[in-house]
């Protein structure tokens, strides 16, 4: 299946340029080794049973609209799969990748189920310090009005481990929509466009 990364989804540009975030008794960084390959985020949680967590967001623009389906190859009625990289230093722990539906006007049409251990929130089973690839679970169909979206990779502990705990996301994309061009096709087609209109003058 195609695989669409989100915009800095790799995160490569430092800084974590293209998203925002949020958290409680949490901070975000973004190394610039140690990802699964290259730079990745990390949230560090140092706050068990008095705060929530964090999230990332992309797009980081807090208006609408936020990413268009078509730049992550998605239409509507589609059943797209979030793909993602993570680690964590306490095994058990719960996080993930969700996406967000929202229409014209930014308001939020629909997103899938926060149920643990199902959808795309889920267990990190692998060993302390090692990256694996989670996929969401399920089927969560792009609805109706949907304009853009949003990705969100969060922690909430109500879900997950009881303790401080550390997790990076690395490669967060979308499986199953179809092949978007890379911004140096784009501007070849804008040299193409503009070579028609030269021949049609």
């Amino acid at each position: 299946p195609q695989f669409n990364l989100v915009p800095n989804g790799d995160f490569e540009i430092p800084d974590g340029t293209g998203w925002s975030s949020d958290s409680s008794g949490a901070t975000w960084s973004y190394p610039a080794t140690g990802g699964n390959l290259g730079g990745y985020a990390q949230l560090e949680f140092t706050s068990p049973g008095t705060a929530w967590g964090g999230v990332l967001i992309s797009p980081a623009n807090g208006t609408a609209p936020f990413t268009k389906l078509e730049a992550l190859g998605l239409a509507i009625g589609d059943t797209p799969v979030i793909q993602w990289d993570a680690m964590t230093d306490v095994v058990g722990t719960l996080a993930g990748v969700k996406i967000e539906a929202y229409n014209s006007a930014g308001g939020l049409i629909n997103q899938p189920s926060d149920a643990p251990g199902a959808g795309y929130n889920l267990v990190m089973d692998q060993p302390v310090g090692t990256w694996k690839t989670f996929q969401s679970t399920g089927s969560f169909t792009i609805p109706l009005l949907t304009d853009s979206v949003k990705i969100v990779p969060l922690y909430n502990q109500g879900f997950g481990a009881s303790s401080n705990v550390t997790i990076g996301f690395d490669n967060v994309g979308v499986l199953g929509g179809v092949p978007v061009p890379e911004p140096s096709t784009y501007a070849l087609f804008g040299l193409g466009g503009l070579g028609l209109l030269r021949r049609r003058r």
